[in-house]
């Protein structure tokens, strides 16, 4: 849907430098405000248009929105209006709607950064043996020698909570599918909201497959 969108505002004569600040403004920008609403927002392309359309609306009566965003209003309301009229026109009513990537532009990005404490994620990595704690993967196993001594750290609490003493049991060893499902929702799902979608998955195919 993002592509789509830029393409549309390319067809509309609008310069690169908007098209960005549009973006962001959809993304990154709205972000803490939208998840008032949608609890795992990430991104106003990810979501359906009825479910962009009804977002929209209620940020445009948000009034702490409205305030934060007061120095650059226009811009936020002609982000809205515009992603609202490409949902008019947008070529999704198609059923085989054509998709252009347009791709490889740069722009200056500023996020937060959370320190953390490489020799305890490497401590708990070794002796967890390097083994997904949600579903059993080693990538040694599956990659050979490029996979040796590689997992990723989840951190149970997000750092983005506070300041805090982390313990080895705050972390969890994880695979990388894993991990992008713990954080598929804010606050992330746990270890066992994951094993047991594991193991209902599992259950419903075995059951597909015997009938």
């Amino acid at each position: 849907m993002k592509e789509l969108f830029i393409k549309y505002l390319l067809n509309n004569t609008k310069s690169n430098k908007t098209i960005k600040h549009y973006v962001n403004v959809l993304t990154s920008r709205i972000a803490p405000f939208a998840r008032k609403y949608i609890p795992n927002y990430y991104s106003m392309f990810a979501l359906s248009p009825d479910k962009a359309k009804e977002l929209i609306l209620l940020l445009k009566d948000d009034e702490e929105c409205n305030n934060h965003f007061k120095r650059s209003k226009n811009v936020h309301k002609s982000a809205f209006n515009q992603y609202l009229d490409f949902l008019k026109e947008s070529v999704e009513t198609s059923e085989n709607p054509e998709i252009v990537a347009i791709e490889g532009d740069s722009f200056e990005c500023h996020h937060l950064e959370y320190t953390r404490n490489k020799a305890l994620r490497d401590k708990v990595a070794i002796e967890r043996e390097y083994k997904c704690e949600i579903c059993g993967i080693k990538f040694e196993k599956i990659y050979g020698c490029i996979g040796k001594d590689f997992i990723e750290v989840h951190h149970i609490i997000p750092l983005h909570n506070n300041v805090r003493e982390t313990k080895e049991e705050d972390l969890l060893c994880v695979c990388s599918n894993c991990h992008s499902m713990l954080h598929r929702r804010n606050p992330p799902y746990t270890k066992e909201d994951l094993i047991k979608s594991i193991s209902e998955m599992k259950e419903l195919t075995k059951g597909l497959l015997n009938n």
